[in-house]
């Protein structure tokens, strides 16, 4: 039996905790910080060779493979912290990350490398890029969440973000269905209608779907008190 009963929609967690721990026992072991991140970049590219060769290796129980991909991001992180990045610096990263991105159309050798806990196209020369695209990525990220840290809708929705991945897929299709009742998507005026009833309805029924969750006693199955 190659899968293990903690794999499925929640993977991410097993894989994220694991990382965690691995690097954990690094950061103990190796109190030079550049050491540190050699080590970090080596199990990278020892991640990118068993996602090359899977059936080298043993079954990939917790995601333990795709823990070691991500172990340099968190290095990436704590070297990070030592610095202060301003939202200029954040906004520069970003802008930078939606212009290689268009470059990337014309220029395909620059497009963002597929990547998943299965497999991997990802070459060991495309490291560089792979790394750029996630952290200019995430500083424009950074940058929109300082900007909108504010707002309680989107503070409201990040709080229970943990509801919305798991009833994200069961609440889309009801939308959907509902939608197709009101209007049908046909043309390009209708279709634009659609869609914008579709959002709506799907963020008024997960706002429903969030408030039920935060309330005895369904709030106790989510591990919420």
């Amino acid at each position: 039996m190659r899968t293990f009963i903690l794999n499925g929609p929640l993977w991410f967690l097993n894989a994220l905790f694991l990382s965690r721990l691995i690097y954990w026992m690094f950061v103990h072991a190796l109190h030079n910080r550049y050491m540190r991140g050699a080590v970090m970049i080596a199990i990278m590219i020892g991640s990118i060779f068993i996602n090359h060769h899977p059936n080298s290796f043993p079954s990939d129980y917790f995601y333990w493979q795709a823990s070691l991909g991500l172990c340099v991001f968190l290095w990436i992180g704590d070297e990070m912290k030592q610095v202060r990045i301003t939202d200029k610096r954040l906004l520069g990263m970003g802008i930078f990350y939606v212009f290689l991105l268009v470059l990337s159309r014309f220029l395909p050798v620059l497009s963002p490398i597929p990547y998943d806990a299965a497999k991997s196209t990802l070459t060991y020369w495309q490291i560089p890029i792979d790394v750029f695209y996630v952290l200019s990525g995430t500083a424009l990220l950074g940058w929109i969440s300082r900007k909108t840290g504010h707002n309680k809708f989107l503070e409201y929705y990040g709080k229970n973000s943990l509801v919305v991945y798991i009833f994200n897929v069961p609440v889309l299709c009801f939308s959907a269905f509902l939608t197709t009742l009101i209007i049908s998507p046909a043309g390009k005026v209708k279709s634009m209608l659609y869609l914008l009833v579709y959002m709506a309805l799907t963020f008024i029924i997960m706002t429903l779907v969030i408030f039920c969750c935060t309330k005895r006693p369904i709030n106790i199955l989510l591990g919420k008190r």
